[in-house]
């Protein structure tokens, strides 16, 4: 993989393919506003999910670094803001909603070679 541009897009493919085989519809992927960006909306049930895609290598997961430790404190504010422009702007402001995280895990970085790939609910 030859940058992180290309290795993002790919584990976002990965996260939407997993997310639709799980019964979920995807809505958008790369939601984008001036304050922010959402990797994947996603309903299932009739609740939208913010989905934030967040992967390490191996190497860093043996060192005890999880995908989900990627995620601060400023990250899931920004999330929160984005997903409320959202709600607001498709005028969704009363559906039901959550904030969750595809945590990817590969073999080196950058590579498209997937150890495990964990869908973890209303993680924020």
């Amino acid at each position: 993989m030859k940058n992180h541009k290309e290795f993002g897009d790919y584990c976002e493919e990965e996260a939407s393919l997993f997310l639709i085989r799980q019964g979920f519809s995807i809505l958008f992927r790369n939601y984008r506003t001036s304050f922010g960006e959402l990797d994947i909306i996603a309903e299932k049930s009739g609740v939208i999910h913010f989905v934030e895609v967040k992967a390490v290598s191996r190497e860093t997961f043996e060192k005890g670094i999880r995908p989900e430790d990627h995620v601060t404190r400023e990250k899931i504010k920004r999330i929160k803001m984005v997903a409320q422009h959202f709600l607001v702007t498709y005028e969704m402001s009363g559906i039901s909603n959550q904030i969750d995280l595809i945590a990817i895990v590969t073999c080196a970085k950058l590579s498209k070679d997937l150890i495990s790939i964990e869908y973890i609910p209303q993680i924020f």
